[in-house]
């Protein structure tokens, strides 16, 4: 997925992360050159050790502990309309009732974040742990870490940007608007009143960058260029601009309006897109215009003042791992050496097909996504456990943003609403030969599949607000990794499996170690083209490639260093049990603990250990 677009409350400790997916999709060829590079050892900061699983669980739930999360979870999803609406079909339900709001939108004031968390992290204080169930313990232990996490980081909010190329408002905000879904009129008229907000959300966001710059952290001018471009990709199109398309289509499936009704909100939509949104979006681009040549850097976040502390607190939160950030070079490092190793199997397995691999590349035959979803369903029934039954439909972007967003991406349905579940196809940048590696990521075995999974267990709802990027971009990666073997490739099978598996890792893995070569280390571009050519890979990505881990600093090691993290759970699972090691239970300890931090994760797949020893 990548990334994952996310909700308006980007400043936010609690912004809710809505889709996942879409890191650039590079492909390293292998040359003839040595490997080697010097690595500085640093240690980085961690979350406190986990010692509450040692105490003895509880045989029933503590119902105060489940009255107080759904308290929380109510407090959280309640900061903007669009994270409740995305959260919640039914917010009356829950007894939640919100005015139109993009949220607070000072995102210089932190204060009320951090006595929000202080105050939660009080509150956990006054539960005895021993009256807990194992599944309250978890999740205790798992919201309490995400506390922790997020309030280290509470210091560094203005080194935070509402602009980003990817993760950003303006790149982000549009699909947001396009997947608003309308259950009653009163999401119609919310929606509208939203619509109306926007200028106070790009004014915002204008002088929070302005005072960002002030204080040396503006954003570097490609950085800014990309930004620009997606304000204008947006505004191209006018009068049929995909809100205008969009709404029509969703207000005629609500069935409760009366066709008058019905053409006077389309006929409000599109006047607001008109003559206010779309105004805006090109008004923003003239701001984002003016703040070229500011910026203070030209190179990665360990530049500024604490750069690399932050980078430390942004490693941890983006992976879920409490490696240090030298301990993950190595961890990197290992994975690279392995996954050039399986090249290098495959090349002797089968050399003509080795050759030929990287001449043409793998063809998995077929190019229907509907019939590649079923293919990978029923191909993840031996080694994945059932989930619940899951519809879903496959939706192309829309031209104007294919440049702006993701190759691919998964919509995640609110958690009181069976709704059908979205999948996006960027046909920009995802290729037909692409598409059974991307929908296994997307779909079956990979983030549809884990989040519905999940979502059948009926976890506590605010297991399924928090954002464990490293969890979920992990898994939907390990997924993709794996995929090929649910695919017998009509020649060379053996080699082009190994090799397809082989080529993604390293995309990431490489990528991931440029992230923290240029944003720790401070690399320049010609020490990521020294890099690569060192590893013996093309260096004919290194600028777009470094340009993107400048702007999106930790963004690959969601993906790569989330996935190495499973791959080592299974690792360590199977030289514990040897010949009892059995993939599909072990895959079940992995999605029973839902989304969490790893050193939480290990804890199922040890009792996975404990059960089968």
């Amino acid at each position: 997925m990548k990334k994952k677009l996310l909700l308006i409350a980007l400043i936010s400790v609690f912004a809710i992360a809505l889709t996942g997916c879409g890191n650039p999709v590079i492909r390293f060829i292998l040359g003839t050159d040595k490997a080697g590079d010097d690595i500085e050892a640093t240690t980085s900061t961690t979350t406190e050790e986990v010692t509450t699983e040692a105490v003895a669980p509880a045989k029933t739930d503590n119902e105060e502990f489940d009255k107080w999360m759904k308290e929380a979870f109510v407090k959280e999803v309640s900061d903007s309309t669009i994270n409740l609406h995305y959260t919640l079909k039914d917010p009356k339900a829950y007894g939640i009732e919100l005015e139109p709001t993009f949220g607070d939108l000072d995102f210089t004031d932190t204060s009320k974040a951090e006595r929000d968390i202080n105050t939660y992290l009080a509150d956990l204080k006054k539960f005895d742990y021993s009256t807990l169930s194992e599944s309250q313990q978890l999740d205790y232990d798992v919201f309490k870490t995400y506390l922790e996490d997020n309030l280290k980081k509470i210091d560094f909010n203005m080194m935070s940007t509402t602009l980003g190329p990817v993760k950003g408002v303006p790149a982000n905000l549009p699909i947001n608007l396009a997947e608003y879904h309308f259950y009653v009129e009163k999401d119609v008229t919310d929606y509208l009143a939203l619509l109306k907000q926007i200028p106070d959300l790009f004014d915002a966001m204008v002088s929070f960058e302005n005072k960002r710059i002030d204080e040396g952290y503006g954003l570097q001018d490609k950085q800014l260029d990309e930004v620009i471009k997606q304000c204008k990709d947006f505004t191209s199109v006018k009068d049929k601009n995909y809100l205008i398309t969009t709404f029509t289509d969703r207000i005629g499936e609500l069935k409760a309006l009366d066709e008058t009704k019905k053409n006077e909100y389309i006929e409000e939509n599109k006047k607001l897109v008109i003559e206010t949104v779309i105004p805006e979006y090109e008004k923003l681009a003239k701001s984002i215009e003016s703040m070229k040549g500011k910026a203070k850097i030209s190179g990665g976040l360990c530049q500024f003042d604490r750069g690399k502390e932050l980078y430390e607190l942004v490693v941890r939160s983006v992976t879920g791992s409490k490696r240090s950030v030298s301990d993950m070079i190595t961890f990197i490092e290992m994975g690279i050496s392995d996954a050039v190793n399986m090249m290098v199997e495959a090349s002797g397995i089968d050399y003509a097909g080795y050759t030929e691999y990287f001449n043409d590349g793998a063809k998995y035959g077929n190019d229907d996504p509907s019939v590649i979803m079923d293919t990978l369903k029923l191909m993840s029934i031996s080694l994945y456990p059932v989930g619940n039954k899951t519809d879903y439909s496959i939706k192309y972007v829309e031209k104007e943003l294919e440049d702006s967003l993701s190759p691919a991406f998964y919509m995640i349905p609110p958690i009181d609403e069976s709704v059908t579940n979205v999948i996006y196809i960027n046909g920009g940048s995802t290729k037909e030969e692409s598409l059974f590696t991307t929908l296994a990521h997307e779909g079956f075995p990979g983030h549809l599949y884990q989040h519905n999974y999940y979502r059948s267990k009926n976890p506590a709802p605010l297991r399924l607000t928090m954002n464990f990027l490293g969890y979920s971009e992990g898994w939907a990666t390990y997924a993709e990794i794996q995929a090929p073997e649910f695919y017998m490739f009509p020649e060379h099978n053996d080699a082009y499996t190994l090799l397809e598996q082989a080529n993604k890792s390293l995309n990431l893995l490489v990528s991931s170690r440029i992230d923290i070569g240029v944003n720790y280390q401070n690399w320049s571009l010609k020490d990521v083209e020294s890099y690569l050519s060192k590893q013996g890979f093309s260096t004919s990505s290194a600028e777009n490639l470094y340009d993107y881990v400048v702007a999106e600093p930790g963004n690959y090691l969601e993906y790569g260093v989330g996935a190495l993290e499973f791959f080592d759970l299974k690792e360590y699972a199977k030289n514990a049990l040897g010949d009892k090691f059995q993939e599909k239970e072990f895959n079940q300890a992995l999605l029973d603990c839902g989304p969490c931090q790893f050193e939480y994760v290990k804890r199922s797949v040890d009792k996975y250990i404990e059960t089968y020893k």
